[in-house]
């Protein structure tokens, strides 16, 4: 496992990519503490976020093959695991409303650091993609 501490996301990436079991702990070990606190402040229910999460690394361990490149790890499984909880909450899942713990004592929730930065990179990109596609457009179409 230590083997893997000096390595660059993009090597991890894509020794895990290549099919090495050790490759994929590693990444499980390092990423899934913050990954679970980043899910929680999505959907504020325990179970829904280590259930996302358990799909969410299942669909890794069964598709490494067939998965991209990326260049940041923990972006990429932010943004899975923001998309998994997405689909979940789309497809009927009980969630807990605001209305529902009214009983109950509530405790203030810190979000990971990188969240906002996450989010806003994502903005970025998705600015980037779109100011690229809309500059190959001819100037009629503009």
């Amino acid at each position: 496992m230590n083997q893997f501490v000096s390595l660059s996301d993009t090597e991890l990436w894509n020794t895990f990519r290549r099919g090495d079991r050790d490759a994929f702990a590693f990444l499980y070990q390092k990423f899934s503490p913050a990954l679970y606190t980043y899910g929680f402040h999505f959907c504020r229910n325990r179970v829904q976020t280590e259930d996302c999460m358990q799909d969410l690394f299942v669909h890794l361990h069964q598709h490494y093959s067939t998965l991209g490149e990326t260049d940041s790890i923990k972006f990429y499984l932010y943004r899975s695991l923001r998309r998994r909880i997405a689909e979940k909450a789309q497809a009927g899942s009980r969630w807990v409303f605001q209305d529902e713990l009214s009983g109950l004592p509530q405790f203030e929730m810190e979000t990971p650091a990188d969240a906002a930065l996450i989010d806003s990179q994502t903005a970025q990109e998705q600015k980037q993609k779109l100011t690229c596609l809309l500059n190959q457009l001819p100037r009629r179409q503009k």
